[in-house]
């Protein structure tokens, strides 16, 4: 992307009613991070039966490594899928952002090679609405 930078000056109004310039500092801009979705606290790969029924809702957020707080994003719907090895693939869309009984029940029943697959999340987020793509779980 392009480089931005802002200058930040400071002054102070002194007693005399003046103001006195104490310097300014140029500072870089960085754009927000793309925000990551995560099932739990998995952002994909494997994931176990034990930690599967853990969960209960899909999240999306900037991430452990994003240095500001208070930029929240909400997820208030998604799609979400069960491609079994065998047999036939489960597909539904969520509202809101809890995994939802049907789900729930679909989870129980994976198996070892199974995938789960969350997609097509919209959040609504510190600029408005966006859509992710999500992540693609193999049941270990």
């Amino acid at each position: 992307g392009t480089k931005r930078e802002i200058t930040v000056g400071v002054s102070v109004k002194m007693s005399d009613g003046g103001t006195k310039s104490m310097g300014q500092m140029v500072y870089r801009v960085r754009p927000i991070p793309h925000p990551e979705v995560l099932f739990g606290t998995k952002s994909g790969g494997a994931i176990s039966r034990g930690e599967i029924a853990t969960v209960s809702q899909v999240n999306a957020g900037l991430g452990e490594g994003f240095a500001f707080e208070g930029l929240k994003y909400t997820v208030t719907s998604y799609t979400f899928a069960v491609a079994p090895k065998s047999g036939p693939s489960y597909i539904t869309q969520v509202t809101g952002n809890r995994i939802c009984p049907d789900c729930r029940s679909r989870l129980t029943s994976v198996h070892t090679g199974d995938l789960i697959i969350i997609a097509n999340v919209n959040a609504q987020g510190p600029s408005g609405k966006v859509i992710l793509s999500g992540p693609t779980l193999t049941v270990k």
